[in-house]
C-alpha cells in the first residue's frame, strides 16, 4: 500500500514538473511566433488558436496533477 502511494505520488509529480517546463518553452515559443509573424511549417502543431489551447491543455493537465497530489496523503511510518 505504501508503495502504491508512493509510485503514484512520484508520478503525479513528474507529470506535473514536466507539464509545466513544457508548457512555459511551447509557450514562449508560440507567443515569439504570434509577435515575429513568423512562418512555421504547416505540420507544426502548436501554430494560432488550436496552439494556444494545446498549450492551455497541457498546463491544466499539470496543475490537475499538482492538485492531486497535494491531496494524496503520504505517509512515511506506516
Amino acid at each position: 500500500m505504501k508503495g502504491s502511494r508512493r509510485a503514484r505520488y512520484s508520478a503525479l509529480f513528474w507529470v506535473t514538473e514536466w507539464g509545466m517546463k513544457l508548457g512555459d518553452v511551447l509557450f514562449a515559443v508560440w507567443l515569439i511566433q504570434l509577435i515575429t509573424q513568423f512562418e512555421v511549417h504547416n505540420s507544426y502543431p502548436f501554430v494560432g488558436l488550436k496552439g494556444w489551447v494545446f498549450i492551455f491543455l497541457l498546463y491544466a493537465t499539470a496543475l490537475i496533477c499538482e492538485f492531486l497530489r497535494k491531496k494524496l496523503p503520504i505517509q512515511n511510518n506506516d
